[in-house]
Parts: structure tokens; sequence; C-alpha cells
């Protein structure tokens, strides 16, 4: 057996780590779509451990490759990883943690928070764009989001944390529930969308693909698909911030930066793509009459 141990930093909060281990306990007790790490107790029976002055904890390591390690993604991939996701947040509808409803720049609820720190991004014209885009979301879109179905998500489905199993009945699994947050479900499919479309081909495909998936195990509503486009673009203008800064603080850390070029690529497609077409597709996908004349 192979296993991932966990040190949480002493700078962290540890209802937080609760907040995780909870819920990767709450998964366990009704295994879907996606497979999850499991949690491993210590002799005491107890989940979490100190080791001097961070706290520590061990979990079961699943038999995979990151999403963003394979040179070209299985036909089916994409809407298999949209129903698990879709059936996972059935599963997290009931659960709840109070830590989760935290002010989190990575909560797309919170997203303009990150224009605090938009002036590490070197480029000035990038920047004011970065600025201009998390302002109209602040003002156009949240207000919409704030009236959405909330629950707890996973909230970063990246291709860093999505795994394609090499065995096992489950095809994909989901690591690093550290990003967890209590907010409009609709931020689950989009930033999962948002991490699909960086190096597709098509990348309007390749999220609508994973939003019928979702929408198969856990149906939106026609508001919920109306945000997607501007949500995917709020969590590129997050990520394109946090990356700036992060690499200020950490320059000789390469992953920090690992998707801060494809991220940019995509932020300036979509200004040549109208959000009214990637919402026709994106409503198209979950229900095929939609498109139709």
């Amino acid at each position: 057996a192979r296993y991932v141990l966990k040190i949480c930093n002493s700078d962290e909060d540890p209802t937080l780590l609760d907040a995780r281990i909870s819920a990767l306990v709450h998964l366990a007790m009704q295994p879907g779509l996606l497979r999850t790490p499991g949690v491993v107790p210590c002799l005491n029976g107890a989940p979490v451990t100190r080791a001097g002055e961070h706290l520590v904890w061990l979990v079961t390591c699943l038999p995979g490759r990151p999403l963003g390690d394979l040179s070209e993604r299985p036909e089916g991939l994409l809407r298999d990883l949209g129903r698990g996701l879709g059936e996972l947040d059935v599963r997290l509808a009931s659960y709840a943690h109070p830590s989760l409803r935290r002010i989190f720049r990575w909560d797309l609820r919170h997203a303009p928070q990150a224009l605090e720190l938009v002036s590490h991004i070197g480029d000035m014209a990038r920047r004011e764009a970065v600025r201009e885009r998390l302002e109209r979301f602040r003002s156009h879109i949240l207000p919409i989001v704030d009236e959405l179905p909330r629950q707890s998500i996973h909230n970063d489905a990246n291709d860093h944390n999505v795994l394609v199993l090499e065995a096992g009945d489950a095809r994909l699994g989901l690591i690093d529930f550290g990003d967890m947050a209590w907010t409009a479900r609709v931020c689950e499919p989009a930033i999962a969308m948002t991490y699909a479309m960086l190096e597709a081909g098509d990348p309007i495909a390749a999220a609508a693909e994973l939003l019928a998936g979702y929408h198969e195990t856990r149906p939106l509503e026609r508001t919920e698909i109306a945000v997607l486009a501007p949500l995917i673009e709020a969590r590129l203008c997050v990520s394109v911030i946090m990356s700036a800064y992060e690499t200020g603080r950490d320059p000789d850390n390469a992953y920090l930066a690992v998707s801060e070029a494809p991220a940019w690529s995509r932020l300036e497609w979509l200004s040549g793509s109208p959000a009214d077409r990637l919402t026709e597709a994106f409503l198209t996908a979950c229900d095929p009459a939609a498109g139709e004349p």
C-alpha cells in the first residue's frame, strides 16, 4: 500500500484541516464515480497528530496520473469528469462545515478581492484588462451569482488535481480538498471547465462536453448556465493575478506558474469570443433542443 503524508503548516487555520478531513470521511461513507483519498487514522484513532509545531495526517494514495500529464485525453474523459463532479456535488450537498463559509479569493463569489494584488502583474495593459474584467464581474455578475443555489464544493478540479487512474473500477480520481468552499454550486463546473479549456484545440467543445456530463448527474438551472462564461473569465483573472503574486514571492517554484501562460492565452481568446456564443453552446450542451431553430 502507498500513502501520502500531509503536513498542515502551523500558520494554517486548523478548523480548515478539520473541514478537509471530515469531507473526505463523508465522501468515503458513500463512494461514487470519482475516487477520493481515504483518511488513515493514527494508532489512537485520531485523524491527526502533531509533529513539532505542525499537524500531520495520512491519506491513501490513488494510483494514477494527473490529467495535466497526459499528452492526449482519452475519448469521453471530460464527460466522465463532469459526471463525476456532478455526482460528487450530490454527495457534498449534505455536507457542511462552518469554516468553509469564509472570505477566500479562490471562491469565485469573492474573486474581486484578488484586485488587491493586481499590481503584481507587470504588464500594464494586461493589468488594466484584468482589473476591468473583475470590476465588471463585481457589478454585473455577482448580484446574480449571490442568488443561486449554494453548497459545499471541491472548488479546484484543475488538471493537476484530477487523476486518471491506472486500476480499479473508477476511471478518475480527485485529490487536494484544500480549496473547498461553501459557495454557488455552479462554481464547481465553471472551474473545471476553465481548466478543460486551457490546452484544448476547441475550448468551447471541451467545456461543453464536461458541462454536459455534470448536468447529467447534477442538473443546473438555466440561470446557473447563463453565468458560466463570466465565471470562467473570473477564474482566469484570479489565476493570473495569484500566479503573478505567488511567483514574485517564490520565483524558483515552477509549479506556481504552470497555468499562467495558457490562462493568459484563454483570456485573450475570450476577448474575441462573445459571452453569448459560449452561453448558447453551454445551454445546448445541457439541453440539445435549446440549440434547435
